[in-house]
């Protein structure tokens, strides 16, 4: 388990590609994802716009997915009010603008519904069940006690995580997530090589091409390579902040043991991995499925060239 959040962030932060690099890194080694924001989206006075909250959590899921995360599990919106004996009782409890009954906070948690129906989410835990109020799910969870299940007007309280914990586990427990698809051993032992050498430096078609680069490409390591399948760098000038140098490559769907590196060099002889911040170097898809079986993505990489025009040269770099 490895928990991306940060503290104070909101899901605007995490779509934003100028902010969001170093968390969305890490997707890719996901199989499971947990995604519970949304209450500084909203804000302690109501301010945020339940349409844009959803959309941007909308987006997060996309990345995940887009990166092969499995399985998502969505949380509701908890309560967020103020009280005026540190939350001992209902009755001295008051639920902030927007998070009220049929405030925008349940507009939200609607929407979340309605995605799950969609299957855009595979489970929605109901947390309210666990720390709201069991007659008004607007209000925290009280025992007569100071602070309960909350230690203030929004967060959880070490008893209120206790009672969460097993019912997140318990969601959990329930996926199932399928086993890491074959590598390229399973990839060699189901091609037909009709006795050319299949170990992964080797390259029988000689087309400059190896055998663990043909795997990694979703091509053919015995048939001709259409051009189009193969890495390809261009200047960009038409896509808006370049121009551009743009290198285009396909990358295997199920290629899970493989690490795909796009490198950088200003003569061909020091290389360096590329740092995609997504404002001077951008990485985006292309086409998520070009051969419509799912077996491969088609990748770019935009790299913005400096005013000065200096060298930059770029290439793929593919390890196992």
């Amino acid at each position: 388990m490895f928990n991306l959040t940060r503290h104070g962030q909101a899901a605007s932060n995490f779509v934003n590609p100028s902010r969001a690099q170093r968390q969305v890194q890490f997707l890719p080694f996901a199989n499971v994802v947990v995604e519970e924001y949304g209450t500084n989206d909203l804000g302690s006075a109501g301010g945020g716009v339940p349409s844009t909250i959803l959309a941007n959590v909308e987006k997060i899921w996309t990345l995940a997915r887009n990166a092969g995360v499995q399985k998502i599990i969505r949380t509701q919106l908890m309560p967020r009010t103020s009280s005026t004996d540190s939350w001992a009782t209902l009755a001295n409890q008051t639920p902030n603008s927007g998070w009220e009954t049929g405030g925008k906070r349940d507009t939200i948690n609607a929407g979340f519904q309605t995605a799950l129906a969609n299957r855009k989410i595979d489970i929605l835990l109901d947390t309210l069940a666990v720390v709201g109020d069991p007659t008004d799910r607007n209000r925290w969870r009280t025992n007569g006690t100071a602070k309960y299940v909350n230690v203030d007007d929004a967060h959880v309280s070490p008893a209120g995580n206790a009672l969460l914990a097993p019912h997140l586990r318990a969601a959990l427990l329930s996926l199932t997530v399928d086993p890491a698809p074959p590598g390229y051993a399973a990839w060699s032992a189901a091609t037909a090589w009709g006795g050319a050498d299949s170990s992964a430096g080797a390259d029988p078609n000689a087309d400059g091409i190896s055998n663990l680069l043909a795997y990694a490409l979703d091509v053919s390591p015995i048939n001709p390579v259409a051009p189009g399948d193969r890495p390809s760098a261009i200047q960009d000038t038409a896509t808006p902040d370049g121009p551009w140098l743009a290198l285009t490559y396909r990358q295997k769907s199920t290629a899970t043991d493989l690490i795909y590196q796009v490198q950088s060099s200003p003569d061909l002889g020091a290389w360096s991995a590329l740092v995609i911040d997504g404002v001077n170097a951008v990485a985006e898809v292309v086409n998520p499925d070009p051969d419509g079986d799912g077996s491969a993505v088609l990748r770019r990489v935009r790299v913005k060239q400096t005013a000065g025009g200096a060298l930059r040269f770029l290439r793929l770099n593919v390890v196992k």
